[in-house]
C-alpha cells in the first residue's frame, strides 16, 4: 500500500479521484498534485479520510440513508428522494449550536449536501456512485433552537452523465436560512 496523504495534503486542494474497486477489493484513490501525478491505494475503511465521498461505499455497494454513519450521528431523516428532488430533515438542532448560539454552518452545509445527494441518487444508473467535487453555501439567516427542525430541499439544476449540479435551500419554520450549489462527479462502483 502506498503512503496515505496527510490531512494537510488533503486540505491543500489536491485533486482526488476514486476508481472502481480492484479485483482484490482494494479501492484506488488517485491523488493529483499540480504539475505531477501520484497514485495512492486505500482499502475501503480508509475512505473515511476527509470529506471526499458524498456516498459511503460498503463492499462495492452504496449503503442506505439510515445506514450512513453521518446521517445517524446527526439524526437526519430522509423525507423525499425521487426524480423531482430530495428533502432531508434535521429535526433537532440543539446539539449543533456553535459559540454564537446559532446552528453551526458546517451542519447546515452537511444537511444541504445530503439533500442534494438524494436528489441525484434516483437518476444514477445501477453500478454508479458519486463524489462531491465542489460546493458553495450562502447563509442568509441563522438557524436557532426552539424554532423547529431544519429542512433542506434540493433539486437538480444541471444533470449529466458525468457531472451533476444541484441547488439546496435550507428552511426553518418556512423561513429561508441558506442556499447552496453542489457539484458531483459520477463514478463507477
Amino acid at each position: 500500500m502506498g503512503k496515505k496523504p496527510t490531512h494537510e495534503e488533503l486540505e491543500a486542494g489536491l485533486e482526488c479521484i476514486l476508481q472502481s474497486p480492484q479485483d482484490d477489493g482494494v479501492v484506488e484513490l488517485i491523488v493529483r498534485r499540480p504539475g505531477m501525478g501520484e497514485r495512492e491505494f486505500f482499502d475501503q475503511e480508509d475512505l473515511a479520510i476527509g470529506n471526499a465521498m458524498a456516498a459511503v461505499i460498503k463492499e462495492g455497494v452504496m449503503i442506505t440513508f439510515d445506514e450512513t454513519p453521518i446521517n445517524k450521528f446527526l439524526g437526519l431523516q430522509l423525507i423525499q428522494s425521487d426524480p423531482s428532488g430530495g428533502q432531508v430533515l434535521l429535526p433537532d438542532c440543539e446539539n449543533f449550536i456553535q459559540e454564537g448560539g446559532v446552528v453551526h454552518g458546517g451542519v447546515l452545509s452537511t444537511l444541504a449536501d445530503t439533500a442534494a445527494v438524494y436528489a441525484i441518487l434516483p437518476h444514477l444508473e445501477k453500478g454508479k456512485s458519486m463524489t462531491s467535487i465542489e460546493f458553495k453555501m450562502n447563509f442568509f439567516r441563522p438557524g436557532r433552537t426552539g424554532k423547529g427542525g431544519l429542512l433542506a430541499v434540493s433539486k437538480i439544476i444541471k444533470g449529466g452523465r458525468s457531472v451533476n449540479v444541484c441547488e439546496s435551500t435550507i428552511f426553518q419554520d418556512d423561513v429561508e436560512l441558506a442556499k447552496g450549489t453542489f457539484t458531483y462527479l459520477t463514478l463507477n462502483l
